[in-house]
């Protein structure tokens, strides 16, 4: 597949989410082969798109199948290397010697292969309690033909310390896999990708009364793509584009200026004392 150096095409899921593993996959890979016939070189799914997610699909930690998670990832890497396209999803990680495993995102390869895993760092309130382990305050990021990505998963939207260190790291562009169902995460993805300026790819599962859809949120913070709001699996395939003119000044002047300003060397020799 040709690919240019300021264009990456990505696919971003609205899809439907049960506690059945195979069949979650079995949309997972539809929707993968659906995406690469699209020329996208990435697809990236919900919160718990594999493995169902805590509360809303699985009732308690030790039903989490791990062992069919296994096996469909498997099952999923063998489709992202037929259809030579990345694939990051949302599932849960078996933790030995516990049942609250880590709420995460695989990052599967276009070569079929299990690469990276992002564990998320802030889980919420119940989530600590009652569900998973917290992630190691590592952020992961990934380099895919020229583009670099970073990784964030629902109630992270509401730390921005989060997504500053993810620009500090020189992402091009947010993978974020959510179930929360609340406009007040759109409005803050919105602000990360304009004060951080890069895009924020939203995927979001199908729901009832879909307040907090699927999106791709430019440098501007602007939504340019959205997936439908009728509580119907829908598929965004959007380019990521550095030289489109609309992000000239986002990209090209206030990006490198606000790293600068944030860390405040531009203006310790401007600063007068007052007595």
């Amino acid at each position: 597949m040709m690919t240019n150096e300021n264009n990456f095409k990505i696919g971003i899921a609205q899809s439907q989410i049960s506690s059945d593993v195979a069949q979650n996959a079995a949309e997972i890979c539809r929707l993968i082969t659906k995406a690469a016939a699209k020329q996208a070189r990435l697809v990236l799914f919900p919160e718990g798109a594999l493995s169902g997610y805590a509360k809303a699909h699985i009732l308690h930690p030790d039903q989490f199948d791990h062992a069919a998670i296994g096996d469909q990832i498997k099952r999923i890497g063998d489709v992202a290397r037929q259809n030579n396209i990345w694939a990051v999803i949302g599932a849960c990680h078996q933790i030995e010697g516990t049942d609250r495993p880590y709420n995460c995102q695989y990052i599967i390869s276009d070569k079929g292969e299990l690469v990276a895993r992002n564990d998320k760092i802030y889980i919420s309130h119940t989530e600590l309690q009652d569900w998973y382990t917290p992630g190691e305050p590592d952020p992961k990021t990934i380099d895919i033909d020229g583009f670099k990505f970073g990784f964030a998963i629902c109630i992270e939207a509401t730390m921005p310390q989060h997504f500053q260190q993810l620009e500090e790291m020189g992402v091009d562009c947010i993978l974020y896999s959510s179930m929360a169902n609340t406009s007040l995460f759109e409005t803050l993805l919105r602000g990360h990708a304009a004060a951080f300026t890069y895009w924020v790819a939203v995927s979001e599962p199908v729901q009832p009364d879909q307040e907090l859809c699927s999106m791709l949120i430019d440098p501007n913070g602007q939504v340019e793509h959205k997936a439908t709001t009728d509580g119907h699996q829908d598929l965004i395939i959007a380019t990521l584009d550095r030289a489109d003119p609309r992000y000239d000044i986002q990209l090209r002047l206030a990006k490198p200026w606000r790293r600068k300003a944030r860390k405040g060397d531009i203006y310790k020799d401007k600063r007068r004392g007052h007595k």
